[in-house]
């Protein structure tokens, strides 16, 4: 039986709702934290994290299959975390960090502060401030799990 990637491991643990609804995250703190990831000590590395993802979908695209999967990551991360918190700013947050993450994964990108940025979602924590950087692929996260 073949090994799933990385991306559908990802959307499996998705789909199972293994991450977002398992988040410690207060509804309390939201604005605080959202606050401290548009600082640029976050915000500079993620535009970065994204800058990278971008340049090399330019060299590689995506097929429409890989980016149906993206999609779906994106949205599940959405619809959860607005179950969750009732907010579209968190929710619009975590699903983008998801996009940047599966992307990554599709493209092989190796960068460590993404995988840090990745790291805390398998922690139980929203990722804000600054990240501690990790020696750690991207699929090394996915693949340990929850």
């Amino acid at each position: 039986m073949p090994t799933m990637d990385s991306l559908g491991l990802l959307l499996c643990q998705m789909e199972q709702r293994e991450i977002v609804p398992k988040l410690c995250l207060s509804t309390a703190h939201i604005d605080d934290m959202l606050n401290d990831r548009d600082a640029s000590v976050f915000d500079s590395h993620w535009m970065a994290a994204f800058d990278r993802v971008e340049s090399k979908k330019r060299e590689i695209p995506l097929n429409d299959l890989d980016k149906d999967r993206v999609s779906r990551v994106s949205e599940l991360a959405y619809l959860q975390s607005f179950e969750c918190w009732k907010s579209p700013d968190i929710a619009g947050y975590i699903s983008d960090d998801f996009r940047l993450i599966s992307e990554a994964l599709l493209l092989g990108i190796c960068d460590v502060w993404l995988s840090a940025l990745c790291l805390q979602y398998f922690l139980r924590t929203f990722p804000y401030g600054d990240l501690k950087e990790i020696p750690m692929s991207l699929e090394e996260i996915v693949r340990k799990g929850t």
